[in-house]
């Protein structure tokens, strides 16, 4: 059996009212997609676009195009943008610099080591040396006062073991030998203290028993001017 769809809509009823306009709309809106001019389309007497962004007539999101959805007056609305989640690794639109998901790269290289480099980027090797903190590190040079010459350092070797060193060795990081012996004649018995004068910078250690079975080696040690440094030679 037929139905007039003209009869339907003006029916004193009003639930087949509203179960009948969206299939009356819907009929009438696929005639219009259709139309070249898509121009002159009517619901009901009412002009109706075809345009992009329309509002369309809907009873739920299924009925909406893409991803717009049923708004409570029953037309078809582009769907509220969502909030950006800080933390979901994405740097969504709306997310500055203070969430760690938009935070700058790290750039290996640049001489500094940043948040989120490893060891494995030389940057990191090791920490950067701090000029002004009054210790003079490896790598800064006498440009920095920490390491400026005119005042030297002191070093006390105390032998806290039960074996007699024979041989010390006091060399510049730079050095690759040990180079000569200071105690010269001398050892440093147990409970004894060796003392050295030196210039300030970064120095290498190492102390040995006469068949140099046993030894103690230090290295990469930065002597301040004007300070006292200790090294305890121990079992």
């Amino acid at each position: 059996m037929r139905t007039n769809d003209s009869a339907l809509t003006t029916n004193d009823n009003s639930a087949a009212q509203r179960v009948v306009r969206p299939l009356h709309a819907a009929i009438i809106l696929a005639a219009c997609s259709l139309s070249a001019a898509q121009t002159g389309c009517q619901v009901d007497g009412e002009p109706f676009s075809t345009a992009p962004g329309a509002l369309e007539p809907c009873e739920a999101d299924v009925d909406c195009k893409g991803d717009r959805v049923c708004s409570e007056d029953g037309e078809c609305v582009d769907a509220e943008p969502a909030e950006p989640v800080c933390g979901d690794g994405v740097c969504e639109d709306g997310e500055t610099s203070a969430c760690a998901d938009c935070a700058p790269e790290p750039v290996c290289g640049d001489g500094v080591c940043n948040g989120g480099e490893t060891s494995a980027c030389a940057d990191c090797e090791q920490l950067q040396p701090v000029c002004g903190n009054g210790v003079c590190e490896p790598g800064e040079t006498s440009a920095c006062l920490d390491c400026a010459s005119g005042a030297d350092a002191t070093l006390m070797v105390t032998n806290n073991s039960s074996y007699v060193a024979w041989y010390l060795y006091v060399v510049p990081c730079s050095a690759t030998t040990w180079g000569d012996d200071l105690l010269g004649t001398y050892t440093l018995d147990p409970g004894y203290t060796f003392e050295l004068t030196m210039a300030a910078g970064c120095w290498d250690y190492r102390a040995e028993t006469g068949d140099a079975a046993v030894y103690w080696e230090l290295r990469g040690n930065a002597l301040s001017g004007g300070l006292d440094h200790d090294w305890w030679l121990t079992n």
